[in-house]
């Protein structure tokens, strides 16, 4: 899941999480992965505290509400998903899980094609988007 991330402060925002950096400019709304924003901001947990000192809204010898006042400056919305389609399912009305295949028998030091992952399937999202050159001979 996702959240829809407001940044209502007068100042932009970045934070970083699972080492991947994330921006949050002032007056603008950005996607951010769920995971993240309960580790950025403290999503679901009560005590904000370790949140707004993490980031120097406020001291730990100082009031929390100053910080707070920031991290309220925040507002949150789930992002829920929309199927176009429906999912499929078997006669039970349960979706099928699907399982990968057994492993290839074979050399040993067979490899996949550069840049692919486990049965040639790309290893990364963005390698996924990227396009692919046309097959020689097409």
């Amino acid at each position: 899941m996702y959240f829809k991330v407001t940044n209502k402060n007068a100042f932009d925002f970045d934070a970083k999480h699972a080492g991947v950096e994330y921006h949050f400019p002032r007056g603008r709304t950005v996607a951010c992965p769920e995971a993240a924003a309960r580790h950025i901001f403290g999503i679901g947990d009560p005590d904000k505290s370790s949140y707004v000192s993490r980031h120097g809204w406020a001291k730990p010898t100082e009031p929390l509400q100053p910080g707070i006042d920031i991290l309220n400056r925040f507002a949150f919305e789930p992002i829920v998903p929309k199927l176009d389609v429906p999912m499929a399912t078997d006669a039970h009305g349960a979706a099928p899980v699907v399982q990968e295949p057994a492993p290839a028998t074979g050399v040993a030091d067979e490899a996949p094609a550069a840049g692919a992952g486990a049965l040639g399937q790309p290893k990364r999202l963005g390698e996924m988007l990227r396009p692919r050159a046309a097959p020689a001979g097409a």
